[in-house]
């Protein structure tokens, strides 16, 4: 519900602070209505469910679609954000939020680190197709600089095509170091536009 009457802010349970149509702008501002069946929220019908999911993640995470009429594999990929969300949402709401410098518009970078710096969750949104084919660096800061930590792509659902027709790659089982991910980052290569990664950062 918007409400733009001034001093009726307090009758809304929510509020969101941008009302922009689209999922990709959303995901610029850090803004979503929670939904990641929303078609308000996706804006165009080839928004993926991991876009939407990865949107609505940081924020708060819930469904406004009539999920009667969500195909089945859509509906497996939707219960996988809702299982992911709920197993992470500790990390979710009490992590610093840490937003990354990108080389372009077509990118977004961003996520949360834990307090005690034990683990982070970052997530990789190509917004639009990419400038150049050069890998993003995703960096991490915040970690213990000394300290190893294990990094695993966690996204939701099944691998999606990459833009040259090949299949995504999967993040390989990595152990890097706090100061290394925070001075160097992790290579992110173009991905498949309206498509989001989600990266699990634990500590060893």
């Amino acid at each position: 519900m918007h409400v733009g009457v001034q001093g009726r802010l307090h009758r809304p349970g929510r509020r969101w602070s941008t009302r922009t149509p689209t999922c990709t702008a959303r995901t610029r501002t850090g803004s979503c209505p929670p939904g990641t069946g929303c078609r308000r929220c996706s804006g165009i019908s080839s928004s993926s469910t991991s876009l939407r999911g990865a949107t609505a993640l940081f924020g708060h995470l819930g469904i406004e679609a009539d999920i009667t009429q969500v195909g089945a594999d859509d509906l497996a990929e939707l219960a996988g954000w809702i299982e992911f969300y709920e197993r992470h949402r500790a990390l979710i709401h009490s992590g610093r939020v840490a937003r990354i410098d990108t080389p372009d518009d077509t990118a977004w970078m961003h996520g949360v680190v834990a307090a005690d710096r034990s683990a982070a969750l970052m997530s990789y949104v190509q917004l639009d197709e990419p400038l150049s084919d050069q890998p993003a660096a995703l960096r991490v800061p915040g970690l213990d600089p000394r300290r190893r930590y294990q990094l695993t792509d966690v996204t939701p659902g099944a691998r999606r095509p990459r833009r040259v027709g090949l299949a995504e790659p999967g993040l390989p089982g990595l152990q890097v170091s706090g100061a290394a991910l925070a001075e160097i980052g992790l290579a992110i290569a173009p991905r498949r536009t309206l498509t989001a990664t989600v990266i699990l950062v634990e500590g060893l």
